[in-house]
């Protein structure tokens, strides 16, 4: 398959999103939407295709020091025959970094730490709601159920990404999570990329999350949750609003976006309780385009990982 560069424009996009949303379990990160917010963001990106115009995907470059760079894949499998093209765009490539959705990988790919977690949960959406919820663990079913008698009122919309902050860094603190810096997380709201869905006790924001949506899927990429009042169980509740609001519109998964008992053991477990599939990918992979210069990066990366 030979491919090459399409022109960054809104109809080669709308052929990005025709093609990556008609795969299962679509990834949002292979979208129009994400690709404006990567824009806006100031980073350069191109659109690769083969000769027929019928695999589509996004590609991000990524600088490195000395001018040399690299690029990056989301979620979708990069083959050989991508290696002439990307030399062609950028002469200083050392290598492109992807996450493998199956395992048809290239002889000479490289295994690195995961960028995109290569283990998730997925809920499968279809049947009635209480289809859904009879799936679910029974101490889950009882905080939803319980937490609906509360009257706790859900809001959506960018103007509640202030208060939305401070509970993501309160819950940073609390779990030890590693989080990018507000402004993306602002560009990212912003762009539309994903929606931020909170929910509220009178004036105080208990939890929010914020989800892509695109193709069969629904994907929650990131939330966060108030010590307050934690008895009144509103992550459950904002979840299963989140959740059948997916169901009325039509998706067929509810992607958590990672699950690891060790590395995340509560959320891990939160999100089990809710039911679903596991999916396990290869992960992350890097194709070198250098060897040489390959093999100076991963040197050089190792030894700032020690000091």
């Amino acid at each position: 398959m030979i491919f090459s560069e399409l022109p960054y424009n809104e109809d080669n996009l709308r052929l990005l999103d025709t093609y990556q949303s008609s795969l299962p379990h679509a990834q949002f990160m292979q979208s129009s939407k994400w690709a404006h917010f990567q824009k806006e963001r100031g980073n350069h990106l191109v659109l690769l295709a083969d000769e027929h115009t019928e695999h589509i995907f996004l590609a991000i470059k990524h600088t490195l020091p000395l001018g040399f760079s690299y690029w990056y894949v989301p979620r979708f499998d990069v083959t050989a025959d991508i290696e002439k093209v990307i030399k062609k765009i950028d002469s200083k490539a050392i290598f492109i970094r992807f996450d493998a959705r199956t395992e048809a990988l290239a002889k000479e790919t490289r295994k690195t730490i995961d960028v995109q977690p290569s283990r998730t949960l997925v809920l499968k959406l279809e049947g009635p709601t209480e289809k859904i919820l009879q799936h679910m663990h029974q101490k889950t079913r009882y905080n939803i159920r319980l937490a609906q008698k509360k009257k706790l009122t859900i809001k959506s919309g960018a103007e509640y990404a202030e208060d939305f902050f401070v509970i993501l860094e309160e819950t940073r603190k609390r779990d030890g999570f590693r989080l990018h810096s507000k402004a993306y997380y602002q560009a990212m709201i912003a762009s539309g990329a994903v929606e931020l869905r909170t929910i509220w006790n009178e004036g105080t924001m208990l939890a929010g999350v914020l989800l892509a949506y695109f193709g069969d899927t629904v994907t929650y990429v990131h939330g966060a949750s108030s010590s307050k009042q934690r008895a009144l169980m509103a992550p459950y509740a904002l979840q299963w609003d989140a959740i059948t609001s997916a169901c009325d519109a039509g998706y067929q998964w509810y992607d958590w976006h990672g699950v690891d008992e060790k590395k995340w053991p509560g959320v891990t477990r939160f999100k089990m309780g809710f039911g679903g599939e596991t999916i396990r990918y290869p992960g992350t992979f890097d194709l070198p385009l250098d060897r040489l210069q390959y093999a100076g990066y991963t040197i050089f990366r190792r030894l700032r990982r020690l000091f």
